[in-house]
């Protein structure tokens, strides 16, 4: 990861002294290649920020929707809003997932 976080300076560094200099520091494709780096890896920075955001939000209301852990907390559809595992239970499959998705789509079917 440090040596990712490197990278967004470094090609920041670049590609202001390209735009300064109006020229390629050393070969253009290097060059380019930095520059695109450095932005892939601000992006991918940002996005956990984000990420992080987001599952604490959930976890101070109480739920997750990860799939994969947490399973002190309820687990929630993010299209359904349906608590589909209960805390303390174990992690579903994605096929119990599935199931349990459609019985409750087929259930506000029923109703309407």
């Amino acid at each position: 990861m440090w040596t990712a976080v490197s990278f967004v300076p470094l090609s920041f560094l670049l590609g202001g002294t390209i735009i300064a200099t109006q020229s390629f520091v050393s070969n253009p494709v290097v060059s380019g290649l930095l520059i695109v780096l450095g932005l892939a890896t601000l992006a991918a920075i940002v996005t956990n920020i984000m990420g992080r955001v987001v599952r604490d939000r959930e976890f101070a209301a109480g739920y997750t929707t990860s799939r994969g852990g947490y399973l002190q907390y309820d687990q929630v559809d993010e299209s359904t809003g349906l608590v589909v595992r209960e805390a303390g239970e174990p992690a579903l499959t994605r096929a119990q997932h599935r199931a349990k998705i459609v019985a409750f789509q087929a259930a506000q079917t029923e109703r309407k």
